[in-house]
């Protein structure tokens, strides 16, 4: 719906933008047995390659003008995971997860900025950096614990989780207009940590 026609075959961005995709976890395809293949990566390719697709309505090549391709390989993704027939029409930037003191500082602000407005018992707003540290220990034991098995090598946690649960600690406060007590913020925690990270080997 972003990509307008240009003029006839060429369809792009409207007023000379450009349009810039992203795909996130692009290792996740299963790879096929018989050829090795990656279906949905292959018509990523076939994008780079050649600049657009064929619209199977009337069997003609509509070429996209102006397209940047950014895509994210998770980090436990063996190389194999991905061909590299595509791989190629990229530069590869290695990101580096933060450290544990940069999530508690991170963390620490968003909590402090949530319930330090006031409205809250001390009790409530002494527990944010407890939490935090508990938080980050929790991933941690999680990571080294809950290993990917072959047959699912997408079960794996990251640094998102940390942050999803997180934002869900955020989305659970504000959807209630009462001031939550140091047990309700408690058993807030406790729910949403058993739902992120329960839920991805359940």
């Amino acid at each position: 719906s972003h990509l307008g026609k240009l003029r006839r075959g060429h369809w792009g961005p409207a007023h000379g933008g450009r349009a810039v995709v992203i795909v996130d976890d692009l290792q996740l395809p299963a790879v096929q047995t018989s050829s090795g293949a990656q279906p949905p990566v292959e018509l990523l390719r076939h994008l780079m390659e050649r600049k657009g697709w064929y619209d199977l309505s009337d069997h003609t090549f509509r070429y996209l003008d102006r397209i940047q391709m950014v895509v994210c390989v998770g980090v436990v993704a063996h190389e194999d995971r991905v061909t590299p027939r595509f791989l190629r029409h990229f530069n590869a930037i290695a990101v580096c997860e933060a450290s544990s003191r940069s999530l508690e500082h991170i963390f620490c602000a968003i909590f402090d900025g949530l319930f330090g407005d006031g409205r809250f018992p001390a009790e409530v707003q002494a527990l944010g950096s407890k939490i935090v540290q508990l938080s980050i220990s929790l991933h941690r034991r999680v990571v080294a614990a809950l290993l990917p098995t072959p047959s699912k090598p997408h079960y794996t946690f990251t640094q998102r989780d940390l942050f999803r649960l997180f934002s869900s600690i955020v989305v659970g406060r504000k959807t209630t207009a009462e001031v939550i007590s140091r047990r309700e913020l408690i058993r807030l925690w406790a729910h949403e940590a058993l739902r992120v990270f329960s839920g991805m080997h359940a």
